[in-house]
């Protein structure tokens, strides 16, 4: 008969690593935002970005997900500076014709 193999030391013991999820809402509303929620999309990927940023540096090697809020935060401040320069030329075009009765 054999003996039951050892048991592993107390301290190699390391949890397993989770996506933090404030990164993965960041990625997905960022994307939405590209989709259809112009603006308010990217602004919602922008702070659950940041917010998972900090989540992630805070957890002592527990969360992953780094990439993700990175690219969430990208996109969604492309997105707001691509809503905003469409709204000032929609303004812009709108207003022309009011500035030739001038």
């Amino acid at each position: 008969m054999q003996a039951p193999p050892p048991l592993p030391p107390v301290g190699d013991y390391q949890p397993a690593r989770q996506t933090n999820v404030w990164a993965v809402i960041s990625l997905m509303s960022s994307l939405l935002a590209w989709l259809g929620l112009f603006g308010i999309g990217g602004v919602i990927g922008i702070v659950t970005g940041i917010i998972a940023r900090n989540d992630i540096a805070n957890s002592n090697g527990t969360q992953t997900g780094e990439e993700l809020a990175i690219i969430g935060i990208i996109l969604g401040a492309l997105n707001v500076l691509l809503t905003c320069v469409g709204i000032l030329c929609i303004a812009a075009l709108t207003a022309l014709p009011l500035l030739s009765l001038l």
